[in-house]
């Protein structure tokens, strides 16, 4: 295991604010995915914040219902179970403090968290039944599985580790709330931005006018938040310094929509006003 001072490096993501195109646009990405069913609710986004991203959910009286969290990393290669021990470690660590944060839950508080990635995740395992190797593969094909949902043989093989990277019993109480996604995502910045300018499209048609502008928006708001240190090194939620708030992604597309009404009624009273 390895002989970290801190369970979780609160500021490394800062300080390395290079090459962070990857999990701003998979949060972007995600937050297209789940709008038409988050729209309504008292939620925030954060990024390099215990995980690289986190969405919170909250209630009437501000408190936690529900955290999803995500590490979410590119790769040029498939990942092999000996190489995701380190990302479940990072996960399990966190959940761990997630539960700890100050910030009052729910008592139905709930939480998930998950590796997501660009390229195929493969779990190899022995099976105990056959006495024979085999693979789950989570890609284009199988986009998101769970760890509750893998053979026993695999979740024991997870937890076993390896030399580098044991787990200990707290942080296996977490494997549950754990999940393997694929995120069909270019592997290069132009290709994810061309992508999310699309998904602006698809989620919000004609009501805004300029897709490309909104998803350059948000690309700014997010990087705000993002370079904004942990204060005094350690992770809060209740920070709102570090949190971009549905209230403010509403007037962020009040503006892209309300301007594309704007100039749809210049436009038709200026027809009118041609005609007379």
């Amino acid at each position: 295991m390895p002989n970290d001072k801190k369970t979780i490096d609160s500021n490394s993501g800062v300080q390395a604010n290079v090459g962070f195109d990857f999990q701003r646009n998979t949060c972007i990405f995600l937050f297209l995915e789940k709008y038409n069913v988050i729209k309504d609710r008292d939620y925030f986004i954060m990024l390099e914040h215990y995980d690289d991203i986190i969405f919170g959910f909250l209630n009437s009286d501000s408190e936690l219902t529900e955290v999803t969290s995500y590490q979410a990393k590119k790769s040029s290669t498939i990942w092999t179970t000996n190489s995701i021990y380190e990302i479940i470690y990072k996960i399990s660590n966190s959940g761990i403090e997630i539960n700890k944060d100050s910030l009052l839950k729910t008592a139905n508080y709930t939480k998930s968290q998950y590796f997501i990635t660009n390229n195929t995740i493969s779990l190899d395992y022995q099976c105990s039944v056959t006495n024979s190797k085999k693979k789950v593969h989570i890609n284009e094909t199988n986009e998101s599985i769970t760890y509750k949902s893998l053979d026993s043989d695999c979740q024991s093989n997870l937890k076993k580790g390896n030399k580098e990277f044991c787990f200990s019993s707290d942080q296996i109480t977490h494997f549950n709330d754990l999940n393997f996604t694929f995120i069909d995502l270019g592997r290069n910045t132009k290709s994810q931005l061309e992508l999310l300018t699309g998904k602006f499209k698809t989620v919000f048609g004609n009501s805004i006018i300029d897709h490309k502008a909104a998803r350059d928006t948000f690309i700014f708001c997010l990087k705000e938040i993002e370079s904004r240190y942990n204060q005094g090194d350690i992770p809060k939620l209740s920070d709102t310094n570090k949190r971009l708030e549905s209230f403010e992604i509403n007037k962020i597309l009040n503006i892209l929509t309300t301007r594309k009404l704007a100039l749809d009624f210049a436009e038709k009273n200026l027809k009118k006003f041609v005609k007379s």
